[in-house]
């Protein structure tokens, strides 16, 4: 057995062979069988913050809009309202909805297909390679 361990004594004072050190804690210390190491700990069906905050965002609320009465969720009607003030110019609520928009979907461009660049910006590409490939052919040349 190794030095940095100890043996504990036993109840008539004898030497056990039981080593006591990291993970390995006195017998008389250790939990009981069915004892909890927090008893008064977390109450069952309590909620954690995730919890309450997403029933709470899907909780459907009744607003009026273009006349009409509609049921939607606080979660629809706080994108809703972030989007008005954004579109009425406010900086502030543009560059959350573009925050909140890039950790929702990412950066990636999602269009399906191939996009293709107008008559003008393949004209003006082509003006823009030649002016570089010519550059680059009289610097070699030099």
């Amino acid at each position: 057995m190794s030095d940095d361990h100890e043996k504990l004594p036993t109840d008539d004072g004898l030497k056990s062979d039981y080593d006591v050190g990291y993970g390995k804690p006195p017998k008389q210390t250790r939990f009981k069988p069915g004892q909890s190491g927090n008893p008064r700990g977390k109450p069952k069906g309590s909620k954690g913050l995730k919890t309450d905050l997403r029933e709470e965002m899907a909780e459907r609320v009744t607003i009026k809009e273009n006349g009409k009465r509609i049921k939607i969720t606080k979660q629809r009607l706080m994108i809703k309202a972030l989007a008005k003030k954004a579109a009425n110019g406010d900086v502030k609520a543009a560059g959350q909805l573009v925050s909140l928009t890039i950790q929702s979907f990412g950066l990636e461009d999602r269009r399906d297909g191939k996009s293709e660049l107008s008559k003008q910006d393949q004209s003006l590409l082509a003006d823009l390679e030649k002016q570089l490939t010519g550059k680059r052919a009289s610097c070699d040349g030099s």
